[in-house]
């Protein structure tokens, strides 16, 4: 599958369902469908010697590098790395837990309550701000398939 098949078959769906439906389920299959975009794209850049991955050793270096370019991929990134490890020991990631990946609403402006039945995913960083799960996945997306156009990936 070439990354522009994976893009469109793959992360789009995810991200639509994401969109429309807004659950716990569905950000966490689109979270992990742009995470996945990201190895793909590291991959590209690999085997066509592309400067963008220029001292990456795999993509996790990679993701490092796209998050320096961009503040709210390295938001994206540091959820996509706590929704698969759990807890993040290394380093000082903008969130830090899967537990500050969570459901809730928000009552008034500055109140945020967790757990609660609104649709809303919402993401806690480690300095206390709360960024709608949506927002977050989306606006790392787009930062992505620009990186991925500049580069002619896509």
């Amino acid at each position: 599958m070439t990354l522009a098949e994976f893009l469109e078959r793959v992360v789009r769906p995810n991200m639509m369902e994401f969109q429309f439906d807004g659950d716990e389920r569905a950000a966490f299959n689109a979270i992990a469908a742009v995470d996945a975009l990201a190895a793909h794209f590291f991959m590209w850049c690999k085997q066509r010697a592309h400067p963008l991955a220029a001292g990456c050793r795999d993509d996790t270096d990679f993701r490092e590098t796209l998050a320096r370019r961009d503040a709210n991929f390295e938001i994206f990134r540091d959820v996509a790395k706590a929704q698969k490890h759990v807890d993040l020991t290394r380093g000082t990631p903008t969130v830090k837990s899967a537990d500050q990946i969570a459901l809730g609403f928000f009552a008034s402006l500055g109140e945020v309550a967790f757990g609660d039945s609104d649709t809303r995913v919402l993401i806690q960083t480690n300095k206390g701000h709360i960024v709608e799960g949506r927002l977050v996945v989306g606006l790392a997306l787009d930062f992505l398939v620009r990186e991925m156009r500049q580069a002619g990936a896509v």
